[in-house]
């Protein structure tokens, strides 16, 4: 038989990955904090806001993980020939 597993990865799991992107993009001075389109002013989140929604994440992915939360294991088995 074989096994295949899959995991499916939560959106809070997904996000936070972004986050962590987007912090250490900042701290490398790889990012742009705002600028300016055809009079249009843009400003992304700061790093302070950015942090904290990285813990808020970081907590929900930690909760999951513990409770089981939105993993989902699935397995597809076939018999041998």
């Amino acid at each position: 038989m074989e096994a295949r597993i899959f995991f499916a990865v939560s959106f809070a799991s997904d996000a936070l990955t972004a986050i962590e992107s987007a912090i250490l993009a900042r701290l490398q001075g790889g990012a742009i904090d705002s600028y300016s389109v055809n009079g249009q002013d843009v400003s992304l989140m700061n790093l302070k806001d950015l942090q904290a929604l990285r813990d808020q994440l970081r907590s929900e992915v930690l909760q999951e993980a513990g409770t089981g939360g939105s993993r989902i294991t699935l397995a597809r088995l076939r018999p041998r020939a």
